[in-house]
């Protein structure tokens, strides 16, 4: 399964036997449509008419494939069809895609890539030029599609297992353990590789708390309902973060506690973790002191 646009030929020009000759093959495409609203608010300026919504799946499969008849997940129709959407584009933060700042995102790319990748073409008239610094926070992958369009895919597709040639932020990668999928995935650099691990284990740490997900723990939620305090976002530990408040002066311990209460920060994982360790370990102690309690009272009733 191929997202390229106008690469059809060269893209089945790659299935060929051990003797060179090409191999039986059914293609079909998948047509995807995306939000107009969505995709206009990323641009800075909108000039013209001429904005392409739409970009096609090429699906190749060695016989022709009889699905299971089911309704989309995310979108509506059916798996009979060949078109998707309307996809949205979520916005460029933490809470929708793998942030993470350039001078870490610039080694996640091999030579091979950064020397083919170059953006070229000169920048619209009087259009305000940008400066990339190291602490600069952006996407990896600026023009990747969401997770929830893998799960769709995966889903609508009944896949049993997923080969990923080009893993990117790693959304094709959350789907299928969203759908508890084998997954092999192919990165670029070894910092790529931890980029992604580090985004896919704070993603299922958010599944383990949400109601639906395959990894949802009652337990874990309500110990998180306990303990009262969000949860960090869903990008990487490298995205930006905001400077902590200073503290009060001295006023009176009064006037510095509700000070601090009206102050709420977001709590790293790490710091949940430790937490979460601190009410199960208060639990299990409770426990105990209820069963000594218990024992101690059956032992008087024998007396």
């Amino acid at each position: 399964m191929s997202l390229c646009q106008g690469l059809k030929t060269q893209l089945l020009a790659g299935f060929t036997g051990p003797d060179g000759g090409m191999v039986p093959k059914v293609p079909r495409q998948l047509f995807v449509f995306y939000d107009e609203e969505s995709y206009l608010a990323r641009l800075d300026k909108v000039r013209g008419f001429n904005y392409n919504m739409s970009e096609t799946v090429h699906c190749v499969t060695a016989a022709q494939v009889d699905l299971v008849p089911k309704k989309r997940k995310h979108f509506p129709g059916t798996n009979r069809t060949n078109t998707i959407g309307p996809l949205a584009f979520a916005p460029f933060t933490d809470e929708d895609h793998l942030m993470l700042k350039w001078k870490d995102k610039k080694d996640c790319y091999s030579l091979a890539a950064k020397a083919s990748c170059k953006t070229g073409g000169a920048a619209p008239e009087h259009a305000e030029k940008t400066v990339r610094k190291a602490d600069t926070v952006e996407p990896l992958n600026f023009h990747s599609l969401s997770d929830k369009f893998w799960d769709e895919i995966v889903n609508s597709q009944c896949a049993a297992g997923v080969f990923d040639y080009t893993v990117g932020p790693g959304y094709l990668a959350e789907a299928a353990i969203a759908n508890k999928l084998l997954y092999f995935g192919v990165v670029q650099t070894e910092k790529h590789a931890i980029v992604v691990k580090t985004y896919l284990v704070k993603r299922v740490w958010k599944m383990m708390q949400t109601e639906g997900y395959e990894y949802y723990e009652p337990g874990l939620a309500e110990l998180l309902a306990k303990v009262g305090e969000p949860v960090a976002g869903k990008g990487t530990s490298a995205a930006a973060t905001e400077k902590a408040e200073p503290k009060p002066k001295a006023k009176g311990k009064a006037k510095a506690k509700a000070a601090a209460a009206g102050r709420r920060q977001d709590l790293t994982e790490d710091d949940l973790r430790k937490r979460v360790s601190e009410l199960a370990a208060a639990a299990a102690q409770g426990q105990e002191e209820v069963a000594d309690s218990e024992s101690a009272d059956e032992d008087v009733k024998e007396e």
